[in-house]
């Protein structure tokens, strides 16, 4: 083996060691590795999208100041400054109890997915989702 093919080999094989250090230390630490959280978080997505195509939730948002959703029921909101809350257009009465009970069940299920979502947004007609994870867009392709 030449010289360089060594240092390759050994890199490779220290890089594998680091990620084994990783994987089961987080996983004696926190009980689940780095590398399998994301793809739970992943799968448990589906859940979340199912969810929403369900309820044919196009707007979503759930933030200390302001609350809304807009789905096959109608669009409610509950803020003190609906111009800067509001993801949708037209009028928003307060939440109704159907409202309150989907807006509660979508929130109830992003929270078990360990994606912090406060904000989404779909499109139907494009089946794309845009939603704000800790301050960074996302889109997704449903």
């Amino acid at each position: 083996m030449t010289q360089r093919v060594r240092r390759v080999a050994i890199l490779i094989i220290v890089t594998l060691i680091i990620i084994g250090i990783i994987h089961s230390g987080t996983r004696w630490l926190f009980g689940k590795s780095v590398f399998s959280s994301r793809s739970q978080q992943v799968q448990n997505l589906e859940t979340v999208f199912a969810m929403i195509e369900q309820y044919r939730v196009t707007d979503y948002r759930n933030q200390d100041w302001c609350k809304n959703i807009a789905y096959a029921g109608g669009q409610f909101s509950e803020t003190t400054h609906p111009a800067t809350c509001n993801l949708f257009a037209g009028p928003a009465p307060s939440f109704t109890p159907p409202a309150t009970a989907v807006f509660n069940s979508i929130t109830q299920v992003l929270h078990q997915s360990g994606v912090r979502i406060a904000i989404f947004d779909a499109d139907f007609t494009q089946r794309v989702v845009f939603a704000l994870l800790d301050s960074i867009l996302l889109t997704w392709q449903v």
